[in-house]
């Protein structure tokens, strides 16, 4: 499918204070585990929404692919052309530079409405460092942040959803990692609104 259906429970999980794990495994399969924290609470009452003003435009959530490999950057980038994917990606080489992406994005616009998409192993500050850097800061800790990496360690995959990852992405050989990954992204970014 086109991963719609995924991002939608994504969004309805963390808003519901929960989180979601995606772990593809190539030539195995995908499998999704969600956790939803328990209350004796009686459900809040939603408040009407706001009614759509013609003037207001969606607001629309960069990519921020954090890869320190050009080739694999170009492949991104060849992908989302090839997708349609409809926002920008923009490309920090290390985690020290998409940290500091993050933190000037915020600064300027007040929200935290950057998708990340970050490989693990990278000189520096590694993806795992990157996302813990990331769930300190007090204005950073909500952003989203998947996993698009060669690493199929059990290891890293844990280390990586414990470090509140949206997805876990295993690259192959061919482009179609890259294609599926857009994919997600772009359903995603269609069907949930960043803060």
């Amino acid at each position: 499918g086109s991963g719609l259906g995924l991002s939608m429970v994504y969004g309805f999980v963390r808003q519901s204070g929960g989180n979601i794990r995606v772990r593809r495994t190539p030539g195995k399969g995908t499998t999704v585990t969600f956790v939803l924290p328990r209350t004796d609470a009686p459900a809040p009452v939603a408040p009407e929404p706001p009614r759509a003003s013609s003037d207001r435009k969606p607001v629309r959530c960069p990519v921020l692919l954090v890869e320190d490999d050009p080739i694999d950057v170009r492949v991104f980038q060849r992908a989302a052309e090839k997708a349609g994917l409809s926002v920008p990606v923009e490309v920090a080489n290390s985690g020290e530079a998409a940290f500091e992406y993050l933190q000037t994005a915020r600064s300027q616009n007040g929200r935290n409405g950057t998708l990340v998409v970050t490989d693990i192993n990278m000189p520096g500050l590694t993806g795992h460092e990157l996302m813990e850097d990331v769930r300190k800061d007090e204005q950073l800790r909500s952003t989203i942040i998947f996993v698009l990496s060669s690493s199929n360690q059990p290891k890293d995959v844990s280390m990586a959803y414990d470090n509140g990852a949206a997805g876990y992405i295993v690259k192959d050989e061919t482009d179609n990692t890259a294609l599926e990954c857009v994919e997600l992204l772009k359903a995603f970014c269609s069907a949930v609104r960043l803060a």
